[in-house]
């Protein structure tokens, strides 16, 4: 019989932080921050106003900025900043805003 493997908090590889004050509350079935191991993964941030819940008006341009602060907010709420990132992985419903968004 095939057992299923258990994520485990104390004593396991995989624990999860949630609730970061100053940032926007995580979408259903997302955690702001999964650690395995020693590497912490962050995802499913976008945009939002933490104040208000809503996606920040401005365009690309105050969206990405809002984003970075979230992204910031939360790294820092695992004890981490941008200088510990690796990757980032973006994803535009306008591939359009592509060269905007990179500024």
């Amino acid at each position: 019989m095939n057992k299923k493997p258990e994520l485990t908090h104390e004593g396991g590889s995989v624990s999860y932080l949630n609730n970061i004050p100053g940032t926007p509350a995580p979408a259903p079935f997302f955690s702001q921050v999964v650690w395995a191991g020693d590497t912490a993964y962050l995802a499913g941030l976008i945009g939002l106003d933490p104040i208000t819940g809503k996606l920040v008006e401005g365009g690309i341009v105050a969206k990405t900025e809002r984003t970075i602060d979230n992204i910031e907010a939360v790294l820092a709420g695992a004890g981490l900043s941008l200088a510990d990132v690796a990757r980032v992985t973006v994803y535009l419903s306008d591939i359009a805003h592509a060269a905007t968004m990179n500024e």
